[in-house]
């Protein structure tokens, strides 16, 4: 798993010196955050000693409403089964309490296991722009994580897209960053203000040109 979090002696001295051009207030990164601008304590396993954070992306934690919204329903489930066959005296069958016990705690788990995969789903896919390139952590499941980069002088250009009233309304969207050599997509999923990212990304991209 990459070492995003880890803030070891050369990361921590390119994020307390970044170039002048790109100096800004050092932010923290904190459980639940989104958007940060020039990140503090954040590293990556590749990252150069004179390269610094300057933007740490996660999608838009209103993306997680659904899931979360879903979970609690799931948990009222049993509740309300157990409601209507009462209320009902319907009984399709009779089952002993300590089976019925197992059965309610593995469907519990079940329940638990599908809001922590959309956690940690959430947590650990992660956006970073760099002072050098752009970095996309996607994790797949707990065995597979995909990482792709892309270097600031192979970017050639950045857009963002903002698909219907959610998005616009909470702010939130993609950033698409296109590779001037493969022509490959580099996208960015969900995340919050995606006009301010994309003229980020663009102002880096100037900065490399000749």
């Amino acid at each position: 798993m990459p070492d995003i979090f880890s803030e070891n002696p050369t990361a921590k001295q390119a994020t307390q010196n970044p170039p002048e051009t790109l100096q800004q207030a050092l932010n923290p990164v904190h459980l639940f955050t989104t958007y940060c601008r020039n990140p503090r304590g954040i590293s990556f396993a590749e990252q150069e000693d004179d390269e610094t954070i300057i933007l740490f992306l996660r999608r838009d934690f209103i993306t997680n409403v659904p899931w979360i919204t879903a979970t609690i329903a799931l948990a009222f489930v049993p509740y309300l089964i157990r409601f209507i066959f009462v209320s009902t005296s319907f009984s399709l069958f009779t089952l002993p309490h300590n089976i019925s016990l197992v059965l309610v705690s593995f469907y519990y788990v079940i329940v638990v296991g599908f809001a922590f995969a959309n956690l940690v789903s959430w947590f650990y896919n992660i956006g970073l722009v760099t002072s050098k390139r752009g970095v996309d952590i996607d994790f797949v499941d707990l065995a597979t994580i995909n990482v792709a980069t892309a270097s600031l002088p192979d970017i050639k250009d950045v857009e963002y897209t903002q698909a219907g009233f959610f998005q616009s309304f909470f702010d939130y969207g993609d950033i698409r960053v296109r590779i001037v050599a493969s022509g490959e997509v580099f996208t960015f999923e969900k995340v919050p203000r995606p006009t301010e990212v994309a003229g980020i990304i663009s102002k880096l991209i100037g900065r490399q040109e000749p």
